[in-house]
């Protein structure tokens, strides 16, 4: 096939822009957050992978303006934390607000608490 064929296979993500099924689009959103949260539980996702795919999610793939607030306030909550998450040695922090392993997981378990009941 000639190289100008090329078709980029859909994203998973465009699922979020479809402002036709804003239901589907924040059952969808909050399934994949979930997903995240349950992998960071299991241990088959890192503190620090959990982070960067959340952080990356949250910023560039969610669509905010279909979650219902009160799943909406915690999660972003939670973000709030995850971006200062650090993979340094507290010792070696040079800014207070950053946030361990434990801090992040506990910051994962309180949106679960928060998130999961209401779905």
């Amino acid at each position: 096939a000639p190289l100008n064929s090329f078709v980029r296979p859909p994203r998973m993500t465009l699922r979020y822009l479809n402002e036709d099924e804003n239901s589907l689009d924040a059952e969808a959103t909050v399934a994949d957050i979930e997903s995240l949260m349950r992998q960071l539980q299991l241990g088959t996702l890192s503190v620090g992978d959990f982070c960067s795919s959340f952080e990356r999610m949250w910023n560039f793939e969610v669509r905010k303006d279909v979650i219902p607030a009160e799943i909406f306030e915690p999660l972003d909550a939670l973000f709030d934390e995850v971006v200062w998450y650090s993979p340094a040695p507290m010792d070696q922090w040079e800014y207070p607000k950053y946030r361990d392993d434990s801090e992040v997981r506990e910051a994962v378990a309180i949106a679960q608490l928060a998130v999961v009941p209401k779905r």
